[in-house]
């Protein structure tokens, strides 16, 4: 038997728009797939939870010189009281 972990998954994908102050015009702004992993549990009698976001970007050259982008965020949750 080998050793498995399953976590709670999820993930979406936002495409982005930018608008000119002189210009009424939406121009593609790029699109970002975000992505979230989620441990099962909480730790600590259900007060501590851990997740980690990924995020990865593409965003045209006209508005950020770096076209590709990528994110990793760990976060924590903590439950109080």
């Amino acid at each position: 038997m080998r050793p498995s972990l399953l976590l709670a998954l999820s993930f979406f994908l936002a495409p982005f728009g930018a608008h000119s102050q002189d210009r009424f015009e939406i121009d593609y702004a790029g699109v970002k797939l975000r992505f979230k992993a989620k441990w099962p549990e909480k730790f600590f009698g259900d007060k501590l939870g851990l997740a980690l976001n990924i995020e990865l970007s593409r965003i045209p050259g006209t508005y950020e010189p770096n076209v590709w982008g990528s994110e990793l965020r760990p976060t924590v949750d903590l439950r109080v009281g």
